[in-house]
């Protein structure tokens, strides 16, 4: 995970086959003596991204409280600073070279940002960038050599990713690569929406919608519902070349995070544990049913494709409530848990 400046220890995280309990450790290379940096009871994910270079600060994420937080663990006293304690999901990025500033990231709602931490301070402060997904990136580091700068990917529903250069100091980003066609940057594509729903048990569930261009409600759109892979995945805000092109063409689209999803909290994450096209398949309905009630789809009209275990959902949706559907596709689908 990192080196210590001098070279002489190693930490790494070790994790279990079964991705439910992990912790740092440290490693004299000369030695191979290890210590256990984060001791823990139970199963709990401790993951370090980075050691500050003076070697007094461990940042890392840990879901120890239900949901995944950023911290900094102080490896003399070894005692947490937590970063955030929000409803969203954090994790940790990188220290930058001289150790005063902490990138990490929020996960609100399936739309990332970048927040730069003062570890002196202890304040945060988040990155003037565009909505979507906003990720901290670079290797070994996103932060240039002299720290003033921060290397950022950023993508949206409308814009494919590319990277951009930040001024940690201030000022405004650039824009570093192009990876857009000329003709799909100049075009009005269809921007997604987050909008949420209740399922058929009261749960509330997230979505991204896209809608065609001069949409009436009428009563008369086709649609289509997008489930995940996974199950522990999550649709983020990102570019989806296939939601633009059917929405482009006149579909409604709707991609949920159904139950089972990551993002929102251990607890929903293992709302479909051993209910595999159970629950989270209804919340998969729901999502045809709340396009309906818009006034804007036809009901007869609604297909669902998916990927993966969103083929798997897709074929499950087929199977058990075919009336809900007037199509389906199921893509590098999951047909036998057995064998697969």
């Amino acid at each position: 995970m990192a080196w210590s400046l001098d070279g002489r220890t190693l930490y790494a995280n070790r994790m279990n086959l079964g991705e439910t309990d992990s912790s740092v450790w440290r490693i004299d290379v000369a030695t191979g003596h290890a210590d256990e940096m984060t001791p823990h009871k139970g199963d709990v994910l401790i993951v370090g991204s980075d050691v500050s270079g003076d070697g007094h600060w461990l940042a890392l994420g840990s879901n120890a409280g239900g949901s995944d937080r950023a911290a900094l663990y102080d490896l003399e006293k070894h005692s947490y600073r937590w970063i955030t304690d929000g409803v969203w999901e954090a994790s940790t990025g990188r220290f930058s070279p001289d150790g005063k500033r902490l990138a990490y990231l929020i996960n609100a709602d399936g739309r990332s940002d970048v927040y730069l931490y003062d570890v002196a301070g202890a304040k945060s402060e988040k990155l003037a960038l565009r909505a979507g997904l906003n990720l901290s990136a670079g290797n070994p580091s996103a932060f240039s050599r002299d720290g003033e700068h921060l290397l950022v990917a950023h993508q949206s529903s409308t814009e494919p990713n590319d990277y951009w250069i930040y001024p940690v100091a201030g000022g405004d980003p650039q824009q570093l690569t192009h990876s857009s066609l000329a003709s799909l940057a100049q075009a009005a594509l269809p921007e997604s929406r987050l909008v949420h729903y209740k399922s058929f048990d009261g749960t509330v569930i997230s979505a991204f919608a896209w809608l065609p261009a001069n949409l009436q409600r009428n009563g008369k759109a086709p649609a289509i519902v997008i489930p995940h892979g996974g199950p522990t995945g999550q649709t983020l805000d990102t570019f989806s070349a296939l939601a633009v092109a059917l929405a482009s063409r006149g579909y409604v689209c709707i991609a949920p995070n159904v139950r089972g999803s990551t993002g929102y909290g251990l607890a929903f994450q293992k709302a479909n544990l051993r209910d595999l096209g159970g629950g989270d398949l209804q919340d998969e309905v729901a999502a045809g049913k709340f396009l309906a009630a818009t006034g804007y789809v036809d009901a007869g009209k609604i297909g669902i494709v998916g990927g993966s275990y969103g083929g798997f959902m897709a074929l499950m949706a087929l199977g058990r409530t075919p009336d809900e559907w007037a199509a389906g596709v199921g893509l590098v689908r999951v047909t036998n848990w057995l064998s697969q």
